[in-house]
């Protein structure tokens, strides 16, 4: 049992050495291998209480570094960590937190880059396509409406 337990943990510092995953993605991951539940909850336990796993520094990087390269809105950011296993509690803590999340801002970069694929296109249909665009990215309504009047003033 211990040598399994040490094989597997072992296995999870593998991965965490490549990137950070969640609490949740790191069970998956050592469950799909083929480890029994308890053996995976050993070593889960064992990760983060040496700091290999923690949903909170998870949550703060990926908020900081992913929203802005992702050129995604709270609404994706929200869906995009929820599955990962985040809380979404903890998902609306360091959403409030981060200083760099400017989801207007975000907004009006993804905007400005995809104007440029709408060439040759009536004002109306530019609109509705780009509104659609940014939703699906993950903006809110108020704020695809503030790019939308910005662009068009």
């Amino acid at each position: 049992m211990q040598r399994l337990i040490s094989k597997a943990f072992l296995y999870a510092v593998n991965l965490l050495a490549f990137r950070d995953y969640t609490e949740r993605e790191i069970c998956e991951k050592l469950i799909k291998k083929g480890y029994d539940e308890s053996i995976v909850k050993q070593v889960v336990k064992d990760l983060i209480q040496k700091g290999y796993i923690d949903d909170n520094r998870y949550a703060e990087q990926w908020v900081k570094n992913k929203a802005k390269s992702k050129g995604i809105g709270a609404a994706k950011i929200k869906y995009e960590l929820s599955r990962k296993g985040i809380p979404y509690d903890l998902i609306e803590e360091k959403l409030e937190e981060s200083k760099d999340f400017d989801e207007l801002e975000i907004a009006m970069g993804v905007a400005n880059k995809k104007i440029k694929s709408y060439k040759n296109m009536e004002k109306d249909r530019i609109k509705a396509k780009l509104g659609r665009f940014l939703e699906r990215k993950g903006f809110s309504y108020n704020v695809i409406n503030k790019v939308i009047d910005n662009l068009f003033q």
